[in-house]
């Protein structure tokens, strides 16, 4: 079975390393010297981040020189077409010329100026008929 789980993990590496035969002392001298690896990079990267927190910054060769003041003033930039206000502008008086001048009047309209007691009387008027009927 170990065998098994062996062979599967190195099928992952490539060819050259299935060719060779391993045993299991060697499989955990292996294992045991990558992680001594990468502890060692890891410690020896945490030094340098140490070593970087204490010296400046050079404005010109970080990321922040390259970018431009207004990404940072307004974060859409340019994705906002230069006529859309004008488009937007455009509509609204449209519709304002068609809705407040254009339109006829219809029945709606003569509800809405006429008096809330003549509306009302109306109403209870028609929902006696409907009962009757």
């Amino acid at each position: 079975m170990l065998g098994n789980i062996v062979k599967n993990s190195l099928l992952l590496r490539g060819k050259s390393v299935l060719l060779r035969r391993y045993n299991v002392r060697q499989i955990s001298y292996n294992s045991k010297s990558r992680w001594d690896e990468v502890t060692s990079r890891n410690q020896s990267t945490a030094l340098e981040n140490e070593d970087d927190l204490d010296k400046p910054i050079k404005y010109s060769t970080s990321k922040a020189s390259t970018m431009r003041i207004d990404e940072y003033r307004d974060p859409h930039g340019d994705s906002v077409p230069w006529y859309q206000g004008l488009a937007i502008a455009g509509s609204f008086a449209v519709f304002l010329i068609y809705f407040c001048i254009l339109r006829e009047e219809n029945d709606i309209d003569d509800m809405i100026y006429s008096d809330l007691n003549e509306t009302l009387s109306r109403a209870k008027r028609e929902e006696e008929l409907k009962k009757k009927k």
